[in-house]
């Protein structure tokens, strides 16, 4: 009985030490973003300027706009892909008949 009482306590103790070291690493974070931000707002150097705005995008979280285009485009291009594969067999297929008709009938 006392391993279950100390098992909840314990879990519950545990869940509490992570929240907290949740929260120290999303001030973490907040603090490395604000130095950053900052850092871009005030640099003159473009290519460095286009670094750090695609690193404050990764750490927040954020999808590159472009690597979404990207994927829907090839996903677009694989169906595409499969119609036109699919049209070239019944193509096929028809063209095989057509010579078996013209061979038949000669």
């Amino acid at each position: 009985m006392k391993f279950v009482l100390k098992d909840k306590t314990n879990s519950k103790e545990n869940a509490e030490m992570n929240l907290k070291k949740k929260e120290v690493k999303n001030e973490e974070k907040q603090k490395v973003l604000n130095v950053m931000i900052n850092v871009y707002e005030t640099t003159r150097d473009y290519s460095f300027k286009y670094d750090l705005g695609k690193c404050i995008e990764i750490i927040e979280g954020k999808e590159n706009q472009e690597v979404c285009e990207l994927k829907v485009a090839l996903i677009d291009a694989l169906e595409e892909n499969e119609l036109l594969f699919d049209e070239k067999c019944k193509l096929i297929v028809e063209n095989d008949y057509l010579k078996d008709i013209l061979k038949n009938s000669k």
